[in-house]
């Protein structure tokens, strides 16, 4: 078997891809405290979207980005209340998170067979890729790997730096109400839905771009991001983002070796791997 460097760039493109989205469901994962079941199907059907948009409303490329981002925003921030964040986290309001996040990605993953019952893409207004050395550089995936490097820089600055961010990492820590003087909780919540899911819809449009994708595969990415978001660390951008690009190389080369319908499975693996490190965490 040749080894062929267009293996490992496609890992790193699609690593890129998962690391960016995971950045926005470790941001919901810590304000929450609990596992964001839709965010997964919102990531698929913020794709397919995308591809809806441009082709019947005829926007350019820059303001379809620009009205997918601000969408995931707006939901993160109006469909996402207080009382659903650590502050106020009740057992029973914890339920609720769990119970609403289910229902709206069942929801989301039957209107989608509806509306795009085949797999689809914008690939069509992808630039066509560039080749050095008889290796293929998509512009577009070249965006998304510079793209992901600048979230991941911008959210650790953000959690370090800003009164806000540095407040969300000392709610996830469980600290004391003292870390938290003039910080309302319940907004806090609402910021850390609404900058997630307006990642989950940068990378939404990526993933429409570079790829093509079905309604169904929401549930598989939603365990992807769980996997990175535990392995990349508690609130660390630049671990996520780290964390995505191996387990894209992983795929790749597994799908290489064992054929394409084996790559998919090692967020799986990943999975089961990181099971125990939850049960630590939840019997503190």
């Amino acid at each position: 078997m040749t080894f062929d460097p267009q293996i490992l760039l496609g890992g790193l493109f699609l690593g890129s891809l998962y690391g960016t989205a995971a950045l926005g469901f470790q941001l919901l994962l810590g304000a929450a405290g609990r596992v964001h079941l839709a965010y997964g199907h919102l990531w698929v059907a913020g794709a397919l979207g995308l591809s809806t948009l441009m082709a019947r409303c005829d926007l350019p490329l820059s303001a379809s980005f620009a009205v997918l981002v601000a969408a995931g925003g707006l939901a993160g921030w109006l469909f996402h209340p207080g009382v659903l964040f650590r502050g106020a986290l009740t057992e029973e309001r914890a339920r609720s998170f769990f119970l609403v996040t289910l229902g709206a990605a069942l929801m989301l993953e039957e209107a989608g067979a509806r509306l795009w019952p085949l797999p689809g893409s914008a690939l069509v207004w992808a630039p066509p890729p560039l080749v050095v050395a008889g290796v293929a550089l998509p512009p577009a995936k070249l965006a998304l790997v510079g793209t992901g490097i600048c979230v991941a820089a911008g959210f650790h600055i953000y959690l370090r730096r800003n009164r806000w961010g540095r407040a969300l990492v000392a709610w996830n820590r469980g600290a004391a109400p003292v870390w938290f003087v003039g910080v309302d909780t319940g907004l806090l919540g609402r910021r850390a839905a609404a900058l997630g899911l307006s990642v989950c819809a940068l990378s939404s449009a990526f993933l429409a771009l570079s790829y093509t994708v079905s309604v169904r595969e929401g549930m598989a990415m939603t365990v992807r991001c769980l996997v990175l978001a535990v392995l990349g660390g508690t609130l660390s951008p630049l671990g996520v983002l780290g964390a995505g690009v191996g387990l894209g190389i992983g795929e790749s080369l597994v799908g290489h070796v064992l054929g394409l319908r084996w790559g998919p499975a090692l967020g799986y693996v990943g999975l089961l791997g990181i099971l125990p490190v939850l049960a630590r965490r939840s019997g503190r």
